[in-house]
């Protein structure tokens, strides 16, 4: 298990140039944003315009701050507001997006189609909670409030908002997450390859 804070995020401008973000995790760690296998990002936009292209690879955002209108290729625009469900989409799909609200705060998955898979949801979680991890690899990405997670080993992080805790099954299959009130972001990751390393 281990614990991610703002010293170990990278921020870097979008690959088309129309925002920013924030990476908090990638793998391999000196990957960049040609091939990378997996990555974990917030993202501010503060104006409309495309998504960038990322052929092979399959992406999940959740807004974590005010209300985005998407139009994926040339289906009818919806709105993507915070608490909704994340935004499921292929990197190779035309994204338009506007700020009906003004600017707006993010979190993104993506992964690398040919060698892993992942999932995205948003949690809340008030007094305790276990879970059996099913998933090769979990990031827990604190948005608010204050989180302990404990593991299978006794190994416990303390994470507050804007943190963020990265788990790999093969250290430990059990988690306890505990809190008064907290929302997270939780991305699970599956590689194709039982052989690949993480």
């Amino acid at each position: 298990m281990r614990k991610l804070t703002m010293t170990d995020f990278v921020p870097m401008p979008w690959r088309n140039g129309g925002g920013s973000t924030t990476q908090l995790a990638v793998s391999p760690p000196a990957a960049n944003l040609d091939n990378f296998d997996w990555r974990i990002s917030t993202a501010q936009i503060a104006s409309d315009g495309p998504f960038s292209f990322f052929p092979g690879v399959d992406r999940s955002l959740a807004v974590l701050r005010g209300t985005l209108s998407v139009t994926a290729d040339e289906e009818p625009a919806f709105l993507l507001a915070a608490g909704d469900k994340p935004f499921v989409f292929h990197g190779e799909q035309q994204i338009e997006t506007e700020l009906p609200d003004g600017p707006i705060a993010d979190f993104n998955v993506m992964t690398r189609r040919a060698c892993c898979d992942h999932s995205l949801q948003m949690m809340q979680v008030h007094g305790a909670l276990e879970f059996r991890q099913r998933s090769d690899l979990v990031f827990a990405y604190v948005v608010q409030g204050k989180l302990q997670c404990l593991d299978g080993t006794g190994e416990s992080h303390h994470c507050g908002d804007g943190e963020a805790l990265l788990l790999d099954r093969q250290e430990s299959a059990r988690i306890f997450l505990s809190s008064v009130s907290a929302l997270i972001c939780v991305a699970r990751i599956n590689f194709k390859d039982s052989r690949h390393v993480h």
